[in-house]
């Protein structure tokens, strides 16, 4: 994982890499890549500084020692006198790597940006909010039929009565409390429905991988080449320092060395090289110093990066916590107890009809009992 892997605070309080990574499971480091970099590589110089080398080592002798040298064709150096005042390459690798780091970076974002990517799985989520929200009406709706179904049942009208009846009402019944249970879990008791929390997650998704993608887009128009950019401005400027400045470039109208004997010249030149803004250039102290500058201006982009991914965090941030606090495991809801069916028939009337002929004085049954044959008499 790129950059700190801490991801246990608050997400926006994350690094625009760290985001990056937490998205899509993917993201260069840039920030080690910048830190601590010598765009400016000093390999040898005089007076023991700027590289180490002692004063009286003449050019030749320095050429052929190579022991601290990274690039020696792309030297900055100032020679005079048989004597190399600084020799500094020039880290062209390092600013390869920041560009190329950041175009690498590019393609992720670009992957960020179609909503799948790594752990990022946008459209997936979609669909799961449009079967949330179809199972959503379905228990809706079918908790109305089994309830009216249910009523029905148990009017008087219904022409349907008995203990079957009454069994096959109750199992309707508690269907429609099942599901009305469920709907309300899902619509209810949450505080916002699934569905629309879900909704309002891949609303919130979409637009922070937005703002994350243009914060990045509007940074790598910036820093894309920024180190190299940084190094040929001092470059520049030391040019203009050597040639305008305190004329040590011969040829160059400004030119200060011509009719100044050998220790005359070595003097000026060191007062010369020791007047750079920077500071005394046959010491590591300037160098040093611009690899800070160039170093602090790439972080200081890098720091408006991750300013910008937090505020397209933090929306998101906030709407995980709702949509967590939603989507939770649903229960078994409650049903009514089974009815018992009633002994008396519908409507509660316990008087027995009279007979059609509205004659309701029943004659007495007399029940006899039934005698013996008398036995055959021989004949």
């Amino acid at each position: 994982m790129p950059e700190n892997a801490d991801l246990s605070g608050p997400s926006s309080d994350w690094t625009f890499f760290q985001a990056l990574n937490a998205l899509t499971g993917k993201g260069p480091d840039l920030k080690s890549m910048a830190e601590g970099v010598k765009w400016f590589e000093v390999a040898g110089g005089g007076d023991g500084g700027a590289g180490g080398k002692d004063a009286d080592f003449t050019g030749d002798k320095l050429k052929e020692d190579l022991t601290n040298r990274v690039a020696p064709t792309e030297d900055l150096t100032y020679t005079a006198f048989d004597r190399v005042y600084y020799r500094v390459n020039r880290n062209t690798a390092a600013a390869d790597a920041w560009t190329k780091a950041i175009n690498d970076a590019g393609t992720i974002v670009a992957e960020m940006s179609s909503g799948k990517s790594g752990t990022l799985d946008l459209p997936t989520l979609r669909q799961a909010q449009d079967l949330v929200g179809k199972y959503e009406k379905w228990l809706e709706s079918t908790g109305k039929d089994f309830r009216t179904w249910a009523k029905s049942l148990d009017s008087e009208d219904s022409g349907f009565s008995g203990k079957a009846a009454s069994v096959i009402q109750g199992r309707m019944d508690q269907n429609a409390d099942k599901l009305e249970g469920l709907h309300e879990q899902l619509t209810i008791d949450r505080g916002v429905a699934v569905s629309v929390a879900l909704k309002n997650l891949g609303d919130k998704i979409e637009a922070a991988v937005n703002g994350l993608a243009q914060a990045f887009y509007d940074f790598r128009a910036r820093a894309l080449y920024l180190p190299n950019n940084k190094r040929v401005d001092y470059e520049n400027q030391l040019y203009e320092f050597l040639t305008n400045g305190v004329g040590l470039v011969k040829g160059a109208p400004n030119y200060q060395l011509d009719g100044k004997s050998t220790s005359e010249a070595q003097e000026y030149i060191n007062t010369s090289l020791a007047s750079f803004k920077e500071g005394n250039l046959v010491t590591a102290g300037p160098w040093d110093k611009m690899n800070t500058e160039i170093t602090n201006a790439a972080l200081t982009e890098l720091k408006t990066l991750d300013t910008a991914a937090a505020a397209a965090l933090k929306p998101l941030e906030e709407e995980l916590k709702y949509a967590q606090s939603a989507i939770k495991e649903l229960t078994e809801p409650e049903t009514s107890a089974p009815r018992t069916p009633s002994p008396t028939p519908p409507g509660g009337n316990t008087n027995v009809p009279p007979p059609p002929d509205g004659n309701t004085n029943l004659a007495p049954i007399h029940i006899s009992q039934p005698t013996s044959p008398s036995p055959r008499d021989p004949k």
